[in-house]
C-alpha cells in the first residue's frame, strides 16, 4: 500500500467488522500475503512486507485479543531467514502460531525447498 497508517486503519476496520458480525472469527487463522517471498507474489521487499505484516497483526490482536492466530502467508519455496526472522523475532511476531505451505505437483517430490 502506498499509505501503511491508512492501509493499517483499514485493515482495524476489517477485523471489527468480523469481530461484530461474525463472532467466530476469533477462532480463525489469518495469514498475511499469498507466497510473500515470491517475487510472483510480492514485488516491494523484505521491509514492506514487514510493516504490513505488522499492521496486520496488530488489527487482529486488536480486534480478537493476543491469542488470535496470525503468521505469513504461505512459501513456495521454503521459510527463508527473512522470514524466519520475521516470525521468531520481529516486533508483533506471531510467536510460530501459523505455517502454511504450497503444494506443487510440478516437482519430482510434489515439494522443493530450494529458492529457483
Amino acid at each position: 500500500p502506498d499509505d501503511i497508517e491508512a492501509y493499517g486503519l483499514f485493515l482495524i476496520d476489517v477485523m471489527e467488522a468480523l469481530r461484530t458480525r461474525y463472532p467466530a472469527a476469533a477462532t480463525w487463522y489469518y495469514r498475511v500475503g499469498t507466497e510473500p517471498n515470491y517475487g510472483g507474489h510480492w514485488t516491494s521487499g523484505f521491509d514492506a512486507y514487514a510493516r504490513v505484516y505488522d499492521k496486520a497483526v496488530a488489527a487482529v490482536r486488536g480486534a480478537f485479543g493476543a491469542a488470535a492466530t496470525i503468521g505469513p502467508g504461505n512459501m513456495p519455496h521454503g521459510m527463508n531467514d527473512s522470514f524466519a526472522e520475521l516470525v521468531a523475532e520481529h516486533a508483533n511476531a506471531t510467536d510460530g502460531q501459523v505455517l502454511a505451505l504450497s503444494f506443487y505437483g510440478g516437482a519430482p517430490d510434489g515439494y522443493n525447498t530450494e529458492a529457483p
